[in-house]
């Protein structure tokens, strides 16, 4: 479910001099198979910070910026969001390489053309049938009446959300736009039918028909915000991208 990506990754602030401003304070509660996962976002204008388990993730779009922080290891990634695109197929790349060195030296040309040509099919557009069917079943959900939609890929039921229409608290095209760049293959999640779905208001509650996960906001409270929150610890340790990456894939590793 692609929004576990994102829910690993929304939240950030118009940069103010005072030491802090109204914002959002969002708790989700996500069901993995047996195991619960509490993130917790925070919205300011066009700043947002979401505290997931391994990664917190820090997105300041007037400012260009965003930060992954890996707290486990005391580490940070600073770059420009406009620029994300180019590092994430240099990340690609530098995974390829790593991969290679694992496999003989006479097999790396074909090993190294089957991979170029899984990247390649991460370009291809999202071309399979989607249909959105209005439900109703309306549920009050975190104090906002939610309106179920269920979501068909070529006539199977793949997912089915409830929408707090008119709740914008955030621009997620946006965020869909700028994390597609991570997530692969395109999905249904890529296809304009869903991206007009999700401008309708904010996600409230989902469920993953195929496997069973569950994601769904339990708390939506607006509360005063610190600016420190939407920057990494002062005794962090900055990495380049190709540092940082190397390091969450050792991390994956173990």
């Amino acid at each position: 479910m692609k929004r576990a990506i994102l829910s690993t990754l929304i939240l950030l602030l118009i940069f103010l001099n005072f030491p802090a401003t109204a914002g959002y304070l969002i708790k989700s509660i996500q069901t993995v198979e047996d195991t619960t996962i509490e993130s917790l976002m925070y919205i300011d204008g066009n700043k947002v910070r979401i505290n997931d388990q391994g990664m917190d993730i820090i997105m300041d779009f007037d400012r260009d910026e965003m930060y992954m922080i890996m707290k486990d290891q005391n580490i940070y990634v600073h770059e420009e969001i406009s620029k994300i695109p180019q590092k994430v197929e240099e990340m690609k790349m530098l995974m390829v390489e790593e991969m290679l060195k694992q496999v003989p030296e006479d097999q790396r040309d074909q090993m190294r053309e089957m991979y170029m040509n899984m990247i390649d099919a991460e370009d291809e557009e999202y071309t399979d049938e989607l249909s959105i069917e209005h439900v109703g079943d309306e549920q009050d959900i975190a104090g906002y009446e939610s309106i179920r939609y269920d979501i068909y890929e070529n006539g199977m039921l793949v997912e089915s959300v409830w929408i707090a229409e008119g709740l914008d608290l955030l621009d997620m095209n946006r965020i869909y736009e700028l994390f597609k760049n991570f997530t692969g293959v395109a999905t249904y999640e890529d296809s304009q039918a869903y991206i007009d779905l999700m401008d309708k208001g904010m996600v409230m509650k989902s469920i993953d028909t195929e496997s069973g996960d569950t994601e769904e906001v339990v708390e939506i409270k607006k509360t005063s915000l610190e600016n420190s929150l939407f920057k990494p610890d002062d005794s962090f340790e900055k990495l380049s991208f190709k540092e940082f990456s190397m390091m969450m894939m050792e991390s994956q590793e173990e």
